[in-house]
């Protein structure tokens, strides 16, 4: 998996806790606004996730707290994700999402990152994204995000464990052919993403062939 590829899956590898006791300090901040669909006709489910680099250890980070500065709107993880990729380590939360049916709102963010010990350090991101997806249905997507905007397959096991997310192969003229070379995929779906990967649009669902037809049943 690329670097991309941070946003959607953790890199499992034994962590081992390290007596440094550095302050925090953030690094860099990730942010992607995520717009899911479990249907053809049903407008998308939107969530915010944020990912944060330190050059602390991030293997001691307690909780990861936004804030919109327009909004004031808050947000705040105590479940951090840790994952290592490309020789870094990453904290994060995929799941923040606004109160009913309302937009997680755009603009500058503050992220108070603050780790075991209760120390806290002060980061920001910014969150844009086009307000006309929280109205698009999924077949209008790729064209709503224009000639820049990419595509990749997420491929997932029978316990929704992803186990590929990237381009499309080029032997995979069609979705038979990815079954095949995947003998334990269960489901897959598309994902549309935009240029600078903030904006990414998760496709509903398609199950294995087999799969479905046993459903059916």
């Amino acid at each position: 998996m690329k670097s991309y590829a941070l946003l959607f899956a953790f890199i499992a590898s034994p962590l081992f806790f390290s007596c440094a006791l550095s302050p925090p300090d953030v690094r860099s901040v990730r942010a992607a606004s995520v717009f899911e669909y479990t249907d053809d006709a049903s407008y998308p489910r939107m969530r915010l996730a944020v990912f944060t680099e330190a050059t602390s250890d991030v293997r001691r980070v307690e909780s990861i707290r936004i804030v919109s500065n327009e909004a004031g709107w808050e947000w705040k993880a105590v479940g951090v994700d840790i994952f290592e990729s490309d020789a870094k380590m990453w904290a994060g939360y995929t799941n923040f999402v606004a109160p009913g049916d309302t937009a997680i709102p755009q603009g500058a963010y503050s992220l108070f990152y603050t780790d075991a010990l209760g120390d806290e350090v002060k980061s920001s991101f910014s969150v844009f994204y086009p307000a006309s997806l929280l109205h698009t249905r999924a077949g209008a997507v790729k064209d709503l995000l224009g000639n820049a905007a990419g595509e990749r397959v997420a491929v997932y096991d029978a316990q929704d464990v992803l186990i590929y997310f990237d381009a499309r192969k080029s032997e995979w003229s069609g979705n038979d052919a990815l079954w095949q070379e995947m003998e334990n995929a269960s489901r897959m779906r598309l994902c549309f993403l935009n240029a600078d990967k903030s904006v990414l649009c998760f496709m509903p669902f398609i199950d294995r062939p087999e799969i479905s037809s046993a459903s059916g049943e």
